[in-house]
């Protein structure tokens, strides 16, 4: 019987920004379209700026002015928690609920080739940016840079597995 073992694919979910008290507690900036999904986790991964990943388990969470606090076992006092800011927090791609159909991740569409429906290669999505009303992406290629809003009207398809999006540009859109 052949094993294949499955290699981990991190999402990241949030950044540690700052402690908060003196028991702890640190404030995480979430990098997530999901923001309460902190209530929902026993455990995330933290990865340090060394390049070492490791797995805390979340103790509580909670939530204040758009902000997110968590409390880590093994982390009960400030100077314990200082050494946690800057890092990132993940979790396994696995393990991200399924959205809708026609919503999508940041991850999904990051690095994701853009075509025009005449089959112009225009670059890649190399940022989003939120607007509220819609996100924009950023598609580079070479010295060419292309603010794509993200509508219906202009984003034709999506395709999560070969990260390929189709557009149909509107007059004026791809003029530098």
């Amino acid at each position: 019987m052949k094993h294949t073992e499955r290699r981990t694919e991190w999402i990241t979910i949030g950044k540690i920004v700052k402690t908060r008290g003196i028991r702890g507690e640190v404030k995480v900036l979430p990098l997530t379209d999901i923001p309460d999904r902190f209530e929902y986790l026993n455990s995330v991964h933290v990865m340090w700026p060394d390049g070492r990943v490791q797995q805390l388990v979340i103790e509580n969470a909670s939530y204040h002015h758009g902000g997110v606090f968590l409390c880590f076992e093994g982390y009960s006092s400030i100077e314990q928690s200082e050494q946690l800011v800057g890092c990132s927090l993940a979790v396994d791609r696995a393990t991200s609920p399924k959205l809708p159909e026609g919503v999508y991740y940041h991850y999904e569409i990051l690095d994701a080739d853009v075509y025009t429906e005449q089959g112009d290669y225009l670059g890649n999505v190399t940022d989003i940016l939120e607007t509220g009303s819609h996100d924009v992406y950023v598609v580079r290629r070479e010295e060419k840079e292309y603010l794509i809003p993200s509508t219906n009207e202009i984003v034709l398809t999506i395709d999560r597995e070969q990260k390929k999006i189709l557009i149909r540009p509107i007059c004026g859109l791809l003029e530098l």
